[in-house]
């Protein structure tokens, strides 16, 4: 009877907790695996930018500007959508979408 029930513990703690936790480790490193230059992402530290360059085990993220970070690929938490209204930073000048640039050349 005891062993019954040991049995069952162990059965629904797999089930409830380790399972799970082993399914969300594969989709993470499946994730990790599948990044490339030019994807937008967010750290554990919630820290969100581009990935302009990408190692073996490390990434240099683009943030705000022209602001270069080196992370180890650890730190990916999740790929995120560009956020489109922010201005794009190229050889120190500020570009902004096509209809903003439109509307200040009429302007």
């Amino acid at each position: 009877m005891e062993f019954l029930l040991l049995a069952v513990t162990f059965g629904a703690m797999y089930f409830l907790i380790i399972r799970p936790q082993q399914k969300k480790s594969k989709e993470i490193t499946a994730l990790r695996d599948s990044l490339s230059v030019g994807d937008h992402v967010t750290t554990v530290g919630g820290i969100e930018g581009k990935i302009v360059e990408l190692g073996e085990a490390s990434f240099t993220l683009q943030t705000a500007g022209t602001t270069l970070i080196t992370f180890n690929k650890l730190a990916i938490a999740k790929r995120s959508e560009a956020d489109e209204s922010a201005p794009i930073i190229q050889d120190d000048t500020v570009i902004y979408d096509e209809e903003q640039e439109n509307n200040d050349e009429e302007n």
